[in-house]
């Protein structure tokens, strides 16, 4: 089965003047910019091959904190090599991180054409500190990365003032592509083209009601896999587009296994049944809280899972069951009021986790009686 990489060879060799932007080009660039391109963009702009160069002469480190960091450094190999993307200029990097008031945030601009840009926002790495950022999205629709990302666009847009505007990011990125498109000056929002949403986490439902998101709605466009989680969080006005990944579970969240044929990602015509069962699940459990309750539970689980010094989920994975004595001692130190909040969230969401699976498996058992004539 096809991916990126398939993509770029088949692809690679039509301009974008013969070969307009499609879904699977959005991806890339919304991978790309996981990348560290610091000290190569910031003040000025390089061509793709000229980056790749210059990371392969520097040894840059490629184990940053992602789960697909060495397909990626390869996916900027394949890029810089193909007469598709190997010119594209990129522009404008930022890079942010702040542990005290969880904060990750990262962009920069591709100019894939003349009077063309797309300008791709990175999603969540692998730390706990960005993890904590994508949950604060559950109580506030005002997160320092969104915050940066309305900034960033507005002066990559006037910086670009005669170019037509594309938006994207996988995982946080696409949320903060939504983000920041709504937010844009109403002369920027009428150059943007499209919006791309890769698998990133939704809103709340007055965000996503109001006046200056529906400006913009008619231009998003989201995908999830079969299976997935984090695209699944808050509220979704716009329709979602399913796609098949190579992987199970929440490992689905790679895009690198995300199959592709032709120019496009495969899309499945239905709603598969654990979409359904993450959906009800997220959005009856954050509609089932208070923000207070949110903000105690959020700020609880992660100074647990930090215990030790642990900074990303691979430092907890490795650590395994000797975890255990880490976390009942960080527990232990929470006052009254988190513990409950914690305890509280952890019994409603397996309530919800019965409930759900049981309506959802009914539903699915009526529906194949229909089908069979088996009443």
């Amino acid at each position: 089965m096809n991916n990126l990489a398939n993509y770029i060879k088949w692809r690679g060799d039509l301009g974008f003047d013969i070969s307009p932007l499609n879904e699977v080009d959005a991806i890339i660039f919304s991978e790309l910019v996981y990348l560290d391109f610091s000290g190569y963009t910031e003040k000025t702009s390089l061509p793709l091959y000229k980056i790749n160069n210059l990371y392969i002469k520097d040894k840059r480190e490629q184990n940053f904190y992602n789960m697909a960091a060495k397909d990626i450094v390869k996916l900027l190999a394949q890029s810089g090599s193909s007469d598709r993307f190997k010119n594209i200029a990129v522009s404008d990097y930022a890079a942010y991180d702040c542990d005290d008031n969880p904060m990750q945030f990262g962009a920069c601009t591709f100019k894939f054409d003349s009077d063309k840009i797309f300008v791709a926002f990175r999603g969540t790495d692998n730390t706990l500190t960005g993890w904590k950022e994508d949950c604060m999205i559950a109580v506030s629709d005002n997160i320092p990365s969104q915050l940066n990302a309305a900034a960033y666009l507005n002066m990559v847009a006037n910086k670009y003032s005669d170019c037509e505007i594309y938006i994207g990011g996988h995982s946080k990125g696409g949320n903060l592509a939504i983000y920041a498109a709504v937010n844009a000056f109403a002369e920027i929002k009428d150059r943007i083209k499209a919006v791309y949403n890769n698998d990133g986490p939704g809103f709340s439902k007055e965000f996503i009601e109001s006046a200056q998101y529906k400006e913009i709605s008619d231009r998003i466009n989201t995908f999830v896999p079969q299976s997935s989680f984090v695209g699944m969080l808050l509220e979704h006005d716009e329709d979602y587009i399913i796609v098949k990944s190579a992987n199970h579970s929440f490992w689905q969240h790679d895009a690198f296994s995300w199959r592709v044929v032709g120019n496009h990602f495969i899309h499945l015509d239905e709603d598969t049944k654990s979409i359904r069962f993450a959906e009800k699940n997220m959005k009856e459990l954050i509609n089932g809280l208070t923000n207070e309750q949110k903000k105690q539970i959020i700020d609880s689980a992660f100074e647990i899972m930090a215990e030790g010094g642990k900074i990303t989920f691979e430092d907890i994975r490795k650590a395994g069951i000797k975890n255990i004595p880490d976390m009942i001692k960080a527990f232990n130190k929470i006052d009254d009021n988190s513990k409950k909040a914690l305890t509280d969230g952890i019994t409603l969401l397996a309530k919800l986790s019965i409930k759900n699976g049981y309506e959802i498996n009914k539903h699915e058992s009526k529906s194949k009686s229909k089908e069979t004539g088996i009443v």
